[in-house]
Formats: C-alpha cells, sequence, structure tokens
C-alpha cells in the first residue's frame, strides 16, 4: 500500500497534468470586439486629479482580455455632463490589452457624470454613474499690510477643500494669484499691481506664494485666488503703503485704478 507521502506526490503531479492540460486545450483570445471598465470610477472633487487611474480592458466575443491589442483608445464625459469638461491625456495606446488613464481630472460644477470610452472597430462602453463634488480655495495665510516693492510675510498660502470645509491634499492645480485691481491678469503687458510668482503649483493640496510684492501704494487692496474648475477666493483687505513710517494716503479711487490698469488694444 503506497505511503502518504507517496499520495501526495501523486495528487500533486495529478493537479500539474490537470492545470497543463488545461491550459494546453484552452483556446486563445480571439478578435477584440468590445470595451470593458476595469474598475467603476469612484466620486471625484472638481479640480483634483482622479484617486487612481482608469483603466480600460480589449475583450473578445467570449469577454476574455485580447492581451495582443495595442489599438488607441479614446475617453470622453457621458451623459448628462453637468457643465464639466475631462481634463488630462484622452487618448493613450492599450498596453497588453488595457488602456490606462493616470492623469484625468473634470472641472466643473459639482454633478453626476459617467465616462465613454471608445476605439475604431470596437464596441464603445459607458462607465458607471459618478458624482463630482465642489472644490474651493482658500486663504490659509492672509495678506498683511505690506510695504510697496517688499515681499509678504509671512508667505501668502491658499489652499483647496470641499464645501464643509475638508482638506484636499490630492489637489495638485496651479493656483493664480492676483490683485483685485488687475482688471487683466493673464496679460503680460498690463502695469500688474500685484507682482512676483503669481502662479505656484499646489503641493499636498497647498500654494505658497513666497515672494509676492504690491508695485503701488492703496488702501483696501484685496488678492484673489483662482485656479481651474475650482471656485476663487478673495482675501481679507490690506493696506499697501510707501513706508510704515507715514500716515496712510487716501485710498485709490476706481478711475485712478483704471488708469493703472489700462484696457487692452
Amino acid at each position: 500500500m503506497p505511503s502518504s507521502t507517496a499520495r501526495r506526490i501523486h495528487t500533486t503531479i495529478s493537479i500539474l497534468v490537470l492545470t497543463a492540460c488545461s491550459d494546453l486545450f484552452s483556446p486563445a483570445p480571439g478578435k477584440a470586439t468590445h470595451l470593458s471598465f476595469v474598475t467603476a470610477p469612484p466620486a471625484q472633487y472638481s479640480g483634483v486629479k482622479f484617486g487612481s487611474p482608469v483603466q480600460v480592458k480589449i475583450l473578445d466575443a467570449s469577454g476574455r482580455v485580447v492581451p495582443d491589442f495595442v489599438g488607441d483608445v479614446t475617453i470622453g464625459l457621458g451623459g448628462s455632463r453637468g457643465g464639466g469638461v475631462l481634463v488630462g491625456t484622452r487618448t493613450v495606446g492599450a498596453v497588453a490589452g488595457v488602456a490606462t488613464f493616470a492623469d484625468l481630472e473634470i472641472d466643473g460644477a459639482s454633478a453626476t457624470y459617467s465616462l465613454f470610452v471608445t476605439s475604431p472597430g470596437l464596441v464603445p462602453r459607458t462607465s458607471a454613474a459618478f458624482r463630482t463634488h465642489a472644490t474651493r480655495l482658500v486663504f490659509r495665510v492672509q495678506p498683511r499690510q505690506v510695504t510697496v516693492g517688499t515681499a509678504f510675510a509671512p508667505a501668502i498660502t491658499v489652499a483647496a477643500e470641499d464645501f464643509a470645509g475638508h482638506a484636499l491634499p490630492q489637489f495638485t492645480g496651479s493656483v493664480h494669484l492676483y490683485a483685485d485691481g488687475d482688471q487683466h491678469p493673464y496679460d503680460p503687458y498690463d502695469p500688474y499691481i500685484a507682482t512676483g510668482t503669481t502662479t505656484v503649483v499646489a503641493t499636498a493640496g497647498a500654494a505658497a506664494f513666497t515672494n509676492i510684492k504690491i508695485r503701488f501704494e492703496g488702501i483696501g487692496w484685496t488678492l484673489i485666488a483662482s485656479a481651474p474648475g475650482v471656485s476663487p477666493d478673495t482675501s481679507v483687505s490690506f493696506d499697501a503703503l510707501t513706508s510704515h513710517l507715514v500716515a496712510a494716503p487716501p485710498s485709490i479711487s476706481s478711475s485712478a485704478r483704471a488708469l493703472l490698469t489700462p484696457e487692452s488694444p
């Protein structure tokens, strides 16, 4: 009678033989016919990159991944858009039968969305619906009274959060800072009131502006922080003086501000 060791060896060999035969006779994947999402997109925050890549499988008629498919797959918003825009690399080549979209985000209002993927010659697919939540910017470190031409200290800091006040450390967008009197803040030929590095990429959900200066004297200036797909914020008011040793001058009138920021031709 065989020993227990011999029986275990025989059983192991039988399993290996059956596995090999199964692999030998399993048909290879057929022609690619349709697309399928690996996982449904989770809830997102507007203006914030998806927490994990969106992956799409290329399948044959039997639902098996086609690993030799290397065509392009394109992704977009499907269903009700809610005014949002899908941002990121929206067309990628499949690798081993899977297309990976690693840098997507939705810029726009809080709404319910779905994703829609296509590839030439294949049946497209729409994802399950998911919700985006509104994101806003807030001044964590506000500007203080400053001398004209001198950088604010401490550095002005702007952070992203949801409307319940929860910080969003995953926010890595570009935050732009400009003075309320800058009528054309993105025009490089305008005589900006606020100067320095006025666009900063957020790190761990916050952007620090270390060298912002005010060029013109005035009382009651404010700064505005903005970013694509995110609600902006306005700072507290502050004064910019030529010297801390002299009395504050009268506030600059709206007509004077207009002279400082002429209209574009």
